[in-house]
């Protein structure tokens, strides 16, 4: 999918976005366009910046922009006309004479998080409104005594349907089980936690890291059949009893009493005694019941 802006009648500046690994891929292209023999030169300059954002509609036609991350300049490319072909090109080379094209490669990361939200979007409304905001600067009539610089902010716009975002969420999937260390069949929802878990572990939010592994677990043990009435301990039981965990895993489970039943109030609640020690071996055991459970399905 494309958005594209003509300026001056003769520059045109085209953004195609795709899934790239972990994010997004932006291929830009600059085209200079022959329009007589008086088209002036273009030189892009360095540096680009820009970001990445997508909307979310709000009542009363508000509309809420949330900012996932920066571009990240990737590669250069020139459009070989005769072999009709894009080639890469070694540094970065911005003058455009009339008739030439140039191309550049953007990467921006896509946390799950958003990937999450913008299919939650998507799923509401239809579709979600996806922006790739690029600034840089351009001389005209370069190497003349009517060269002209002249800054741009250019926002393209894309309509992203819920297909799309199922199919690169897929793929996105996969690669954050890949860079957490799990199988790439652990589910969406399951693997979200154990990297919020992680995040929370980080900044040294302990408690909260404890429960979102806690969280991920039973979401784990109940996506792979156990009793949804029952509490926690007891879908372990269940697991075991049906061969999907060992039993040295079990033991492992069984012996840290913050995967166990929480109370419902401040003082009757284990989390109040987490440790920083605590934290990180709830963390290291769920990964190994997630290797457990989903590593024969990939």
């Amino acid at each position: 999918m494309s958005s594209r802006y003509v300026l001056h009648d003769h520059f045109v500046v085209e953004a195609e976005v795709y899934r790239d690994g972990g994010g997004l891929g932006i291929f830009v292209k600059f085209g200079n366009l022959r329009r007589d023999d008086n088209t002036p030169n273009i030189e892009i300059w360095l540096p680009f910046t820009g970001f990445v954002e997508y909307h979310e509609p709000r009542e009363g036609g508000v509309v809420n922009r949330i900012i996932i991350g920066p571009l990240y300049h990737f590669s250069n490319f020139r459009y070989n006309s005769n072999t009709r072909q894009w080639e890469p090109i070694n540094g970065f080379h911005g003058l455009i004479t009339p008739g030439k094209i140039l191309g550049v490669k953007f990467f921006s990361k896509i946390p799950l998080e958003h990937a999450e939200k913008m299919k939650e979007i998507a799923e509401k409304e239809g579709t979600v409104t996806l922006v790739i905001n690029l600034q840089f600067s351009a001389l005209y009539n370069q190497g003349t005594l009517n060269q002209k610089t002249k800054n741009y902010t250019l926002s393209f716009k894309f309509q992203l349907s819920k297909r799309t975002l199922e199919e690169w969420m897929a793929q996105w999937s996969s690669i954050y089980a890949y860079y957490a260390g799990l199988p790439k069949s652990v589910p969406q929802e399951v693997l979200h936690d154990y990297i919020e878990a992680l995040k929370a572990y980080n900044v040294g939010a302990y408690k909260a890291a404890v429960a979102m592994a806690r969280r991920a677990l039973q979401q784990a043990v109940e996506d792979k059949g156990a009793s949804k009435k029952e509490k926690l301990h007891k879908q372990i039981d269940e697991l075991f009893g049906k061969g999907l965990l060992d039993k040295a895993t079990k033991s492992l489970a069984d012996g840290i009493r913050y995967f166990g039943n929480y109370g419902a109030h401040p003082q009757d609640d284990l989390l109040s005694q987490v440790t920083k020690d605590d934290a990180e071996l709830a963390i290291k055991v769920l990964r190994q019941i997630l290797i457990k459970l989903y590593a024969q399905n990939g």
